[in-house]
């Protein structure tokens, strides 16, 4: 049986990556955001996200309940970090 990475492997690879023109504040800030998005996904779905269901609409759903609790500083860097990770 093949062994998929683990979104949360993935996120260490990539931050990793990142340290090499990111501040540490904002690998911090990055993971922070990741890791609340995995703990949001995991309670709507009530499942672990794979990345199957990493889809368009699983982003749009989270980006729109934060859009109902935090300042828009935050909902747009969430916005920055699922575009990086979706994009490399």
């Amino acid at each position: 049986m093949i062994a998929f990475p683990t979104p949360l492997h993935l996120l260490d690879l990539w931050l990793h990556d990142l340290r090499a023109d990111r501040a540490d504040g904002t690998i911090k800030r990055y993971r922070g955001a990741t890791l609340r998005f995995l703990s949001w996904y995991q309670q709507q779905e009530q499942q672990d996200l794979t990345l199957a269901d990493l889809t368009p609409i699983a982003l749009v759903s989270y980006r729109t309940d934060l859009q109902r609790a935090h300042a828009p500083s935050t909902v747009n860097m969430v916005n920055k970090v699922t575009s990086e990770q979706v994009l490399r």
